[in-house]
């Protein structure tokens, strides 16, 4: 398992960290997914992919609801972790 970073620079308003840290409301796009086969084949049946915009619509304990592809999707805190997000200017 790849290790959590969370990085924010104030010249260009970009964070890159997990599902878990990204702050409610914010819209990202998923750069990476560090998950089993099997719970990768669920996230893509999903509609979570990388390259997919998400945004965390609420923090319920250590998981997140997102609004991704069309819908609301709840993540467990392991899942959320394990996904990296990236948001900012561009």
């Amino acid at each position: 398992m790849s290790t959590e970073t969370v990085e924010t620079t104030d010249e260009n308003r970009r964070f890159r960290g997990t599902l878990r840290d990204l702050d409610t409301g914010v819209v990202a796009r998923i750069v990476a997914l560090d998950v089993e086969p099997a719970e990768l084949r669920r996230l893509r049946s999903l509609g979570i992919r990388t390259g997919s915009e998400v945004q965390v619509s609420q923090h319920r304990g250590a998981g997140v609801v997102l609004a991704a592809a069309g819908g609301r999707i709840a993540l467990g805190a392991d899942v959320a972790r394990r996904i990296l997000v990236e948001a900012g200017a561009r």
